[in-house]
């Protein structure tokens, strides 16, 4: 418990305060660090620093942006929880006055403004100025609210980018000539999206503030992250090699002698070279692929277990019934096939257990619900 402090010790914090950015703070053997400010005042985690590369097409731009704002963020998120590790190196994890919602740190914080309060109140009796130091929070806090914008910010970018990749002008240039929906660029990138996303959703991470994490101890980020980070990069470039000029050049024509004389059929044989036939306008816009009953049995097995579990090919065999259950062969073959297709994923490796991706598992619901294979 702090004690009451007078005017002349708030005027001398205000001396200090003037160089707290200039003398680190170090602990007096066997107390805390005075707390600091929750958030540091011109940190914004939503910034967005996109590159203003006027080659990008105007119907990708946006998307363009987006996923600059996601690689931007990924990258937000992994600095700052490496500065998380190193405060828990240096400090151990933290205690319980030290998070960002804790009762102990409220009450604290409540009874420094009723003394500053108290102080200048005094102050203005006798017509004296005085500089009041702001609440110091504790290092942990101030990172907790740090990740908590970081995650936040990454985890709305994610959703941003995906609700833009959907656009029908990013369609009708970037999958251009490609009829099977599972091979076109939107799609692909969709499920790389879905991929990043899964590494650290709230589900895994403790809630949408991304907290769940320090409470679970720091453990370390998931190895794939870096990895789909870099497919985001591979997205954007792909997207910046798209050619303006040949999307843009208005088409030129070509006029016959005898033709100025006649309007009527010069305007028709502009108007028909000026309509440039819609690419995609016949393709098959379902993203379902075709499953057979045993790869949808597989699936739903699957999709009985918690995200977080890596499944092993006689677990999922457990989960189906007798008279339809499938052999461990069988069942080895179809989730490789489901790997290639993007619905699952081994995370930790080929002899590890698979899990479906975020794709896989909103796949599940739209598959036909009357399967019987699987025990109830």
């Amino acid at each position: 418990m702090m004690s009451k402090p007078t005017k002349h010790t708030i005027q001398t914090a205000a001396k200090h305060a003037r160089t707290k950015a200039k003398k680190p703070k170090v602990a007096p053997r066997g107390k805390a660090l005075a707390p600091a400010l929750a958030i540091e005042a011109n940190y914004d985690c939503s910034r967005k620093p996109l590159l203003r590369e006027h080659a990008i097409h105007q119907d990708l731009k946006p998307i363009f942006d987006a996923l600059i704002s996601v690689t931007s963020s990924c990258q937000a998120v992994t600095r700052c929880y490496i500065d998380l590790l190193a405060l828990k190196e240096s400090q151990g994890l933290p205690k319980q006055g030290e998070w960002p919602d804790s009762p102990e740190l409220d009450r604290d914080r409540a009874q420094h403004a009723g003394w500053v309060k108290a102080v200048q109140e005094e102050c203005a009796v006798t017509g004296e100025s005085v500089f009041a130091a702001e609440f110091l929070e504790p290092c942990w806090t101030r990172l907790m609210r740090r990740w908590s914008a970081c995650y936040l910010g990454w985890w709305h970018a994610i959703a941003d980018a995906r609700e833009l990749m959907q656009s029908a002008a990013v369609g009708a240039i970037m999958d251009a000539g490609e009829s099977r929906p599972l091979h076109r660029w939107t799609t692909r990138a969709i499920v790389d999206l879905d991929n990043l996303a899964g590494l650290l959703h709230p589900f895994c991470t403790g809630g949408v503030e991304g907290l769940g994490f320090i409470r679970w101890g720091l453990p370390p980020l998931p190895p794939d992250f870096r990895t789909y980070t870099e497919a985001m990069s591979k997205r954007i470039g792909e997207l910046r090699s798209i050619s303006v000029t040949a999307l843009d050049t208005v088409p030129t024509v070509s006029v016959a002698p005898g033709l100025p004389g006649r309007p009527q059929r010069a305007a028709a044989a502009v108007d028909v070279l000026t309509k440039c036939p819609d690419p995609s306008a016949d393709a098959d816009e379902s993203l379902s692929p075709a499953l057979t009953e045993n790869e949808s049995s597989v699936m739903h097995a699957m999709h009985r277990y918690d995200a977080s579990l890596l499944l092993s090919t006689h677990k999922i065999g457990e989960t189906m019934k007798m008279a339809g259950r499938l052999s461990v062969r069988t069942i080895e073959l179809i989730v490789k096939k489901l790997i290639g297709l993007g619905f699952a994923e081994r995370p930790e490796g080929n002899r590890k257990g698979a899990r479906l991706t975020m794709a896989g598992r909103r796949l599940v619901p739209k598959i036909a619900k009357d399967c019987r294979l699987i025990a109830d």
